[in-house]
């Protein structure tokens, strides 16, 4: 049976087809719903517009420069099924191809794939794309690979087999990025996944790397319990507890055949590599959730801003089954101090007369708010909502869209959401319904539908610009990367247009630079930091809050 899977794997290894980013590559169609609405969630893009194409099991991520990845499984005519990675370099309004393969048999499926980028500069970025897939001849078992793909190069550089006598059920992948762990050189690397035994009871395993994904070396168990179904993965630091961590969610089941279940958590302590804390359970912390749970999602506070606990900010989402009504609302517990404490405490995110399910969260270094989407599959929209890492008001979620997507044709659209690391924005991918029945992969963010297209960050003189903290109350740092030595002028605008203030104007070395930001002067509000150099300007949102 092991032979057969990993001659399934190798087939579909060389049957990849793996494309670099050219200037002379065709890129694939994109095609906007409403072109003509505003810039904040203003069109939807098809990033891959093939019709016969029934495209499922969505994953995206950003790459340090802001880079997009998205990866999703196909199905061709004859039932063959594909992986399909596309990168974006103007922050989602064009795709192109960088990697396609088939498995090579039809009854091969895709349930669950994960992806994460890793790497600060374009020579060390790599792309770890993990999936779980069964094949029906086998008797459905699952079976887990995380591959690794080279950017620089567009090459496939290894592929790494999680316990391939079991069966997996689910996987997720985090790092660590922008803020390294402790004993990580240059970086650490996670792999979580769920697992059966065949001895009526599953296990859930998380793998780790302190090379940057080069070698996976350290094995921990965090349970052995009753039939382990999805999982979530998330890194946590903060500068009281700047070691590192990373951070489980989970759902075990009474009965393998149950819809519902408990929702539990656990995370590493006191480093990314060590073994993990007593699982909580979440659900029995309310009579009116127990065992009545499933689909989790975690995030986490990642970034050098002190909580009002001093500590770090864990959230954890879930669908949580309404009996009355036979619908789900969208629940969660948060804990302000999440590296020692199990004060968990209830978040109501969307509780309605509607049905909503497939939550998805994301935390945003740059705002230090977590955002989150999910389905209303009774209004057939994509919200969008967040709430400051401080849970200030945990039962009132600002809404940042009722629903992003512009066209009601969802039926399963399973949200993803991710932050763009250079735009510092929320970008969603989701699956749509075609008038075909097939499902096609859709993209939208907070500021991707510009009037005109940006360049590729290769390409622009100033780049990777990043304020932080951000909002601020008197002084902020502003980070910016340059192609080559450069005579640059920032300046501090107000929302209308007016300069406030010049903050520096000199030659600016090639590579990374950082300028203070003194903004005692200025009141509350919105602001603009300017920066022009001989062939361009870069504008970057400043928020003062005092």
């Amino acid at each position: 049976m092991k032979l057969r899977i990993a001659f399934f794997f190798f087939v579909f290894l060389i049957s990849s087809i793996l494309v670099k980013a050219q200037s002379g590559y065709n890129q694939i169609p994109v095609v906007p719903y409403s072109p003509n609405k505003s810039v904040l969630f203003g069109k939807d893009i098809v990033i891959n517009d093939q019709p016969d194409q029934d495209q499922s099991d969505i994953t995206i991520c950003s790459a340090y420069n802001g880079w997009l990845f998205a990866a999703f499984s196909y199905h061709l005519s004859d039932g063959i099924v594909c992986v399909r990675i596309l990168k974006s370099t103007d922050n989602g309004i064009t795709w192109e191809l960088f990697h396609d393969g088939s498995f090579g048999s039809s009854d091969i499926t895709i349930p669950k794939m994960s992806l994460i980028a890793v790497g600060n500069e374009l020579s060390n970025l790599k792309i770890f794309l993990g999936s779980v897939f069964r094949a029906a001849s086998l008797g459905n078992r699952g079976q887990a690979y995380v591959n690794r793909y080279d950017v620089t190069t567009g090459d496939w550089e290894n592929a790494i087999n999680l316990e391939g006598e079991y069966d997996v059920h689910d996987i997720a992948l985090a790092n660590d990025y922008p803020y390294s762990a402790n004993n990580s050189n240059p970086s650490s690397v996670a792999i979580l996944y769920s697992k059966s035994n065949y001895s009526f009871s599953d296990s859930l395993v998380v793998f780790s790397s302190s090379n940057g994904g080069q070698s996976f070396d350290n094995r921990k168990a965090i349970v052995l319990a009753q039939h382990v179904g999805k999982v979530a993965l998330s890194y946590g630091i903060s500068p009281s507890y700047n070691t590192g961590r990373y951070f489980a969610a989970w759902e075990e089941k009474n009965d393998v055949n149950s819809t519902y279940g408990h929702i539990y958590t656990a995370h590493s302590e006191p480093n990314f590599n060590s073994g993990f804390t007593t699982p909580k359970c979440l659900d029995s912390l309310d009579g009116t959730l127990t065992n009545k749970c499933r689909n989790p999602v975690i995030a986490c506070q990642v970034n050098n801003t002190v909580n009002d606990s001093t500590n770090l900010t864990e959230l954890v989402l879930f669908e949580k089954y309404v009996s009355p009504t036979n619908m789900h609302d969208i629940v969660g517990y948060y804990n302000l101090k999440a590296t020692g404490s199990t004060d968990f405490r209830l978040t109501n995110v969307a509780i309605s007369s509607h049905n909503e399910i497939q939550p998805d969260v994301v935390f945003n270094q740059y705002d230090n708010k977590f955002y989150v989407t999910y389905f209303d599959s009774t209004m057939k929209k994509l919200p969008s909502i967040l709430q400051d890492f401080n849970m200030s008001n945990p039962g009132n979620w600002t809404m940042l869209s009722t629903g992003y997507n512009d066209s009601p044709n969802l039926l399963t659209s399973t949200p993803q959401i991710e932050i763009n690391q250079f735009e510092q924005k929320s970008c969603q991918l989701w699956v749509a319904q075609r008038t075909n029945g097939n499902g096609e992969v859709m993209f939208d963010s907070e500021s991707s539908t510009y009037t005109n297209v940006f360049e590729s960050n290769e390409f622009k003189m100033v780049y990777n610009c990043k304020i932080f903290p951000n909002p601020c109350k008197n002084q902020t740092m502003l980070e910016f990367d340059i192609s080559h030595d450069e005579y640059i002028a920032i300046d501090v605008y107000n929302i209308i247009g007016k300069r406030q203030f010049n903050v520096d104007e000199r030659i600016f070395p090639k590579g990374r630079n950082s300028v203070a930001i003194d903004v005692n002067t200025l009141p509350s509000g919105y602001y603009m930091v300017e920066l022009k150099s001989s062939d361009s300007n870069l504008s970057v949102k400043l928020i003062v809050s005092k």
